[in-house]
């Protein structure tokens, strides 16, 4: 297979949080306190330290960002949004929980197809499962790929990247490696 770099938007579903801010209190901590206890539990980490910036204002709309690391001391990141008034919801932006990595194949598989001439079927993409994968900073994730006429399995590494509060990450990035591994 030859080395293929495609980008496309995917939306997905995962994990998030919504919270009543007290009228008046402190949106930070509540983010915070949000992240450390239903996040959490969503993801499956473990216990986690969160640290939130202070938003600009609680305007509806307005956004900020929080961080929490794992006991392992793996780093996720959050944007937290008001809602509404004395509304927060907080969604984390380099975590992708098991139900996601389907999705994440098949789109992989979607997109692959057409550049390569022929239709991949979701299954022949193999990414790590886990409850929850916190991305790196380059937002990659190492998967295979089978080849269909003879079964060589081939690297594959699909990348994540501009994640929007709305719509998910904005570009997923396909690259098939030339050599089949081993």
């Amino acid at each position: 297979m030859n080395a293929t770099r495609i980008a496309r938007s995917v939306a997905l579903a995962g994990v998030g949080a919504l919270a009543l801010a007290a009228c008046g209190g402190d949106a930070t901590e509540t983010a915070e306190a949000l992240i450390e206890s239903e996040i959490a539990e969503q993801v499956g980490l473990g216990d986690l330290d969160a640290t939130c910036d202070d938003p600009p204002n609680n305007d509806v709309g307005t956004t900020y960002d929080c961080t929490a690391t794992t006991a392992d001391g793996q780093t996720l990141t959050f944007l937290t949004r008001f809602t509404a008034e004395d509304e927060i919801f907080v969604q984390p932006s380099n975590v992708l929980v098991a139900s996601e990595i389907p999705v994440i194949e098949a789109e992989a598989a979607r997109v692959l197809g057409p550049e390569i001439g022929v239709e991949i079927d979701p299954e022949t993409i193999e990414c790590p499962t886990a409850d929850a994968i916190v991305l790196p900073e380059d937002g990659t994730i190492d998967c295979t790929i089978v080849r269909p006429d003879d079964g060589a399995v081939f690297p594959l590494t699909i990348t994540l990247e501009n994640f929007d509060f709305d719509s998910g990450f904005q570009n997923l990035f396909v690259q098939v490696g030339e050599e089949p591994i081993g």
